[in-house]
C-alpha cells in the first residue's frame, strides 16, 4: 500500500492524490486532471507521488481504450520525461521501468488505432516522446500545435522564435507579429531521411495521413542562422542546448 501522507506533490503530502486518481474519467474536462496536472506534473516540475502515480495510471490505460488513453498518456509522459524534480532522491525510473514499458505500447497501439485531428496526433506523438524519455520533444513537440518554439542562440543568446505554422516557417530574433520590418531568416528543412526522432515521427505522421505534419517535421529539424549574429545553426541541437 502506497504511504501518500508521506509523500510529496506540488502542494505538500499527497493525501488527495488516489482519490483524484479514482475520480478521473476519459473525458480531459474533468477537473479531476486539472488538478492532477497541477499537483504532479506542475509547470513541468515533478515530485515523488508523480513518480507514484504512475502504476495506478498504467491499469486506467489498460481499461481504456483508444483515444480514452490520451488524458493518461499526456501526464505520463510529461511526467517520465521530466528532469525538474523535487524531492526526488537518485533515479525513480528503474524501479517502474515495466510500468513505462506498458504505457509505450499503449501508446504504441494509439498510433495505430483511432484516427486523430493533426493536432490531437501531435500530442500524442509528444506523450511517445515523453514517455521514451525525450526530454526535448517530450516537452517542446507542441511547438507545432502553437507555431513558435523560443531558445537562445547557441552563439550570441539573443533569444531566436523559430515559427512553423501557418504565419510561415522561419527564425527571428525580435517579436514578430504583425511585425513586417522584422529580420526573417529561411529555415532550410531537413533532407529525408531526418535525423531521428524526427525520421520516425515523420514516418507516423505519414503513416496517420497527416502529410501536412510530416512537412512542418521537416522544418522542426532543419538549420537556419541567427538574425542577430548570422551563425548558422541546426534547430534541435539548439533547442536542447537550451
Amino acid at each position: 500500500m502506497t504511504d501518500w501522507h508521506a509523500l510529496r506533490d506540488a502542494y505538500g503530502p499527497a493525501d488527495s492524490v488516489p482519490t483524484l486518481l479514482d475520480s478521473v474519467t476519459p473525458d480531459y474536462s474533468h477537473p479531476a486532471w486539472d488538478e492532477l496536472w497541477s499537483r504532479l506534473c506542475h509547470q513541468g516540475t515533478v515530485y515523488p507521488a508523480s513518480f507514484a502515480a504512475l502504476p495506478r495510471l498504467e491499469a486506467l490505460a489498460r481499461a481504456w481504450n483508444g483515444r480514452q488513453r490520451d488524458p493518461i498518456l499526456h501526464l505520463t509522459g510529461a511526467i517520465v520525461c521530466s528532469t525538474d524534480r523535487v524531492g526526488v532522491e537518485g533515479d525513480s525510473l528503474p524501479p517502474l521501468d515495466a510500468t513505462i514499458r506498458q504505457l509505450r505500447h499503449l501508446a504504441a497501439e494509439c498510433l495505430e488505432g483511432d484516427e486523430r485531428s493533426e493536432e490531437d496526433f501531435v500530442y500524442l506523438l509528444q506523450a511517445v516522446r515523453g514517455l521514451e524519455g525525450d526530454a526535448l520533444w517530450g516537452i517542446q513537440l507542441d511547438c507545432l500545435v502553437h507555431g513558435e518554439l523560443s531558445f537562445p542562440c547557441p552563439t550570441c543568446a539573443m533569444d531566436l522564435y523559430v515559427v512553423i505554422g501557418d504565419d510561415g516557417r522561419f527564425v527571428t530574433a525580435g517579436e514578430w507579429p504583425d511585425r513586417p520590418d522584422v529580420t526573417r531568416e529561411a529555415i532550410t528543412p531537413a533532407a529525408i531521411p531526418f535525423p531521428e526522432p524526427g525520421e520516425w515521427m515523420r514516418r507516423a505522421a505519414m503513416k496517420a495521413g497527416h502529410s501536412q505534419l510530416a512537412a512542418q517535421l521537416g522544418y522542426l529539424f532543419g538549420t537556419s542562422r541567427c538574425p542577430s549574429c548570422t551563425t548558422p545553426f541546426h534547430i534541435p541541437g539548439a533547442a536542447a542546448a537550451r
